[in-house]
């Protein structure tokens, strides 16, 4: 399910994007506020943010950009409850931010992904996440994902945000006809990772079992379906939706979904 506020601005500056990632720095300490903003006004645990496509267009668009960051944020929703979120925004080699910052169109609390071999058994594109991969992670999140703050301790500090390559965010592309640009989304879904951790040395035990906060990059497309004939119209690639390969080119899952892409960088600081 996703819900959508119509008026709400698809990008901010600067002075809109440093108090709501403030406000997210100062939740880390009060966990009320955390776990609830992982919520929707339903009580429902968010599964993920989606963008517009036509958005991401611009976004990599930017000059000069090679990365797109992540920022963690907070952000009211429509009655006023503060609600985790992300803003994108693309950097040089050198971190310089070039873009404005983009924030979501809709939170998502679909967990369709959890039972669907989602992800696809060949790989296609770097960083492509396998579907084994992809449902235990998403599965952790379902199960677990309470907002805990230790969910976002990393080795270099406390999580505010993500880096990724902006192939990642371009490889999306491929898979769409101009025209669907406009009716297709680009969904970030909250996933958690479970590993063992070296700890800094102070702490108890040098050696842990952790939960980590991770992000995957998924394309969502409208129903590329031919009027009377109930088969998927063909992508220019051979695989078309329901052709076993995971990378078809239905939106629902069943039929055969888009590529997930993870291969995000933890992000300490943003700039």
């Amino acid at each position: 399910m996703s819900q959508e506020s119509p008026s709400k601005p698809y990008v901010i500056g600067q002075q809109e994007f440093e108090p709501l990632a403030q406000l997210w720095k100062d939740s880390l300490a009060v966990p009320s506020i955390l776990q609830k903003s992982f919520l929707d006004s339903s009580g429902s645990i968010l599964q993920g943010v989606g963008f517009r496509m036509k958005h991401i267009l611009e976004l990599v668009s930017t000059i000069g950009a090679t990365h797109i960051k992540v920022a963690f944020i907070m952000q009211p929703d429509e009655s006023g409850h503060l609600q985790f979120s992300v803003a994108l925004f693309a950097v040089d080699f050198l971190t310089t931010r070039l873009s404005s910052y983009y924030v979501p169109s809709y939170v998502t609390t679909d967990e369709t992904m959890l039972t669907e071999a989602v992800g696809g058994t060949e790989m296609r594109y770097k960083n492509q996440v396998s579907s084994p991969l992809l449902r235990d992670w998403l599965y952790n999140w379902a199960t677990y994902g309470k907002g805990e703050a230790s969910y976002f301790d990393s080795q270099y500090g406390p999580l505010q945000g993500y880096t990724f390559e902006i192939s990642e965010f371009t490889a999306m592309f491929y898979r769409l006809h101009s025209q669907r640009v406009k009716d297709s989304n680009l969904e970030l879904l909250f996933v958690l990772h479970h590993y063992w951790r070296s700890m800094p040395l102070e702490a108890p035990t040098h050696e842990a079992q952790v939960y980590t906060f991770g992000l995957v990059i998924r394309l969502k497309r409208p129903s590329l379906a031919l009027p009377g004939t109930g088969h998927g119209e063909d992508d220019g690639t051979g695989h078309g939706p329901g052709d076993g390969t995971g990378m078809g080119g239905g939106t629902e899952v069943g039929t055969g979904d888009d590529a997930v892409l993870d291969m995000g960088k933890p992000s300490p600081r943003t700039k």
